[in-house]
């Protein structure tokens, strides 16, 4: 998936949250190894731990970059994510999809 996103000119590919698994980490790396043409990113929480494994998983990007989080909430979908956050749907995209915001304006 990584490489096609490459072919498709993605500017930065978000390759995974390394302290989250073992998998998760490998994923990374593998991204990592494949990928030349554009940013891989790593996910981390602002703690020593997180930082650690998110740069050992980007060691090697031809253009590494990560992103940190001072609070990870992980959801699927709209509804999960409004019932963790006590919100219903409608009030949940309201408060954290804003207009434009997938086009950067």
């Amino acid at each position: 998936m990584a490489r096609q996103l490459e072919s498709l000119g993605v500017d930065i590919i978000e390759s995974g949250f390394p302290i989250a698994s073992r998998g998760d980490l490998e994923g990374v790396r593998a991204v990592t190894r494949e990928i030349r043409n554009c940013t891989v990113a790593a996910l981390a929480r602002a703690r020593r731990d997180d930082i650690d494994v998110a740069l050992d998983g980007l060691k090697g990007a031809a253009h590494p970059r990560l992103h940190m989080v001072s609070r990870l909430l992980i959801c699927t979908c709209g509804t999960n994510c409004a019932s963790r956050m006590n919100r219903r749907s409608k009030q949940f995209r309201r408060t954290f999809v804003t207009p434009g915001a997938l086009r950067g304006s």
